[in-house]
């Protein structure tokens, strides 16, 4: 088999490794998503309304709470966490896709440097704020959209991530609230 056939097979199974990690990360995504979303609603339902939760003592309802808000946390924070190391799962699939893509030279405009792979996977923690921020300003104020491929663009990953930190501090707030109104209930 010639270099350029062996090229074209890993090209292949390159590309399949893109679409894998593509489609795993909506998955994850999903998921987490689905979990913090479930957990949130059952507290908020346990605190206002379940007739049974009434019954318990306060200090019971408060471990309970509390016990529900750090679950709601961990999956948070475990969502993020997961979603960080699927994007750069999936960064280096499509980089090595990029190159063999360059030694094939079927795309020149291929001017990357590859060892930087793991830093373009994700934004700081800060910037994810800063890049919301942004985006809001720049459509709700400016009333414009940000081009889609700019550095600056807030993706959906980005929003993903940005949404499994701010519902991790909602965990904790709620969890705060509740435990402090119940142990203050009669």
């Amino acid at each position: 088999m010639s270099g350029q056939q062996e090229l074209l097979k890993l090209l292949e199974v390159t590309s399949q490794r893109v679409q894998h990690h593509h489609d795993a990360l909506w998955e994850e995504e999903k998921h987490y998503s689905w979990w913090i979303y479930i957990i949130f609603a059952g507290l908020i339902y346990l605190y206002l309304r379940l007739p049974a939760f009434t019954l318990l003592e306060p200090c019971q309802r408060a471990l309970l709470m509390g016990l529900g808000s750090a679950f709601g946390v961990f999956i948070s924070i475990m969502g993020y966490h997961v979603v960080r190391r699927e994007s750069e799962f999936f960064y280096k699939a499509r980089h090595m896709r990029n190159r063999i893509l360059a030694a094939l030279e079927l795309d020149q405009s291929i001017t990357q440097d590859f060892d930087r792979v793991k830093d373009e996977a994700n934004e700081p923690l800060l910037k994810l704020f800063s890049k919301a921020f942004e985006t809001l300003l720049h459509v709700s104020v400016i009333r414009k959209p940000t081009k889609r491929n700019s550095k600056n663009s807030f993706g959906i990953r980005d929003g993903f991530q940005l949404t499994f930190i701010i519902t991790a501090f909602l965990f904790i707030g709620f969890g705060t609230f509740s435990v402090v109104t119940l142990v203050q209930s009669p």
